[in-house]
């Protein structure tokens, strides 16, 4: 049973007890520490008074560990871990039945990462953050348990919460223990990432991985993905010619054979691309289409702050307060803090109450980009900042910012 003695050390040190404290009246210390470090087999008798001392369910530890089941969450981790979303859901539909209050901690852990990486592949993420604020607390259990899975997991969900320093440094740590180019998901996701703080030749190279990975295993909606990652880079260097051929490329497998969440995919980064070349009424028109799909909209709140960005362009004014109200909303109820900051940021400006827009991207908005990363929001951030500062007559400070936005390189916190 190897995740017991690890389970005991946890719940002891969360309790504040030393090893002394918890072998009073039931055995030595010595066996205390021989029992958290696996070097001596159980005793069943001493194990359930160490349960009860800590408020363990002791049916937890003591029951058989059922080798079946455990296969059998391996067997789905496999599955979750290649993004295969038709077999992961009969996988979770079998497994979920088997587990209950009394299943061994060796079980329990390794069946709650592959939960927290079902949910992230099949999208459901309200009920994500519920389960990783149970996963960061016990954060050393589930290391123990499968390190690949934790960091991998745990990277992508912050790179869905836009949290993208904290996401690399885990997704770094899985490319570390599997091998770089070894798991294509895991390349993609840096791809993402790099991506997303403006490393665009790293990010080049990750989503080319990935690409001749997913190619040779024809994973059609994965290849995909990859040309998307690609075209974005290309647009963020303002490579056009590249951009056109790569666009052909994308709406011609725009086909019936992809995920609803693929051409969303497509169609909301052809939108970003009729921005760039300033076709604002052809923007608008794609990233309005990608509302009508099948799709979670919260992984979507970028279409509809790119369309509040057109409706002020083109001065559709009108459209702005219920855009922005309606993705709050959404952006609420699904927790997602960046595009919670973002839109509110944007209601600021439009109210003018610039003190109010000041203090907020003082206290608020600037620290969480400088932490998260996103380079493109924290430079935009800047400027407003620089722009409503010189507004209010305040020179030096606003000199500040433009030298900020004016860096090269901006250091990012923690990074």
């Amino acid at each position: 049973m190897p995740m017991v003695g690890k389970t005991i050390k946890w719940y002891r040190n969360d309790q504040g007890m030393i090893q002394e404290q918890l072998a009073e009246g039931i055995c030595s210390p010595t066996y205390i520490s021989q029992l958290e470090n696996d070097l001596i087999p159980t005793n069943k008798e001493i194990l359930q008074k160490i349960c009860q001392r800590l408020g363990i369910n002791e049916n937890k530890v003591l029951c058989e560990v059922d080798l079946a089941l455990l296969k059998k969450i391996k067997d789905w981790l496999k599955h979750i871990h290649e993004f295969d979303v038709t077999n992961a859901k009969d996988y979770y539909n079998e497994i979920e039945k088997k587990i209950n209050e009394d299943t061994h901690f060796d079980i329990e852990y390794l069946y709650e990462l592959a939960l927290f990486g079902y949910l992230l592949i099949t999208d459901q993420l309200k009920s994500l953050d519920q389960l990783f604020n149970k996963i960061s607390k016990y954060s050393e259990l589930y290391i123990e348990s499968d390190i690949y899975s934790y960091y991998k997991f745990v990277g992508i969900y912050f790179k869905r919460k836009g949290k993208f320093i904290d996401s690399l440094k885990h997704l770094k740590r899985a490319e570390k223990i599997i091998g770089e180019g070894e798991d294509p998901e895991l390349c993609l996701a840096l791809a993402i990432v790099y991506s997303n703080i403006n490393m665009i030749l790293i990010s080049n190279r990750y989503a080319r991985q990935a690409f001749k990975k997913f190619h040779d295993k024809l994973y059609y909606n994965r290849i995909l993905e990859c040309q998307i990652v690609l075209n974005i880079n290309y647009s963020l260097a303002r490579d056009f010619d590249s951009i056109d051929s790569q666009l052909e490329r994308l709406i011609e497998m725009e086909d019936d054979n992809i995920t609803e969440k693929t051409r969303a995919n497509i169609i909301y980064h052809i939108g970003i691309v009729n921005i760039m070349k300033k076709n604002y009424n052809q923007a608008i028109k794609y990233l309005l289409k990608v509302r009508k799909l099948n799709i979670n909209q919260a992984d979507y709140l970028s279409a509809r702050y790119a369309l509040v960005h057109l409706y002020l362009e083109t001065g559709e004014t009108h459209l702005l307060k219920n855009e922005i109200e309606e993705a709050l909303q959404i952006a609420k109820e699904f927790n997602q803090e960046r595009f919670i900051i973002k839109f509110n940021v944007f209601k600021f400006s439009l109210a003018d109450n610039r003190e109010k827009l000041v203090n907020y991207l003082k206290e608020v908005a600037i620290p969480f980009f400088e932490e998260s990363g996103e380079i493109l929001e924290l430079k935009r951030d800047y400027e407003l900042m620089g722009n409503t500062l010189y507004d209010l007559k305040r020179y030096k400070s606003a000199a500040e910012y433009y030298r900020l936005l004016n860096l090269k390189h901006i250091k990012l916190t923690n990074y």
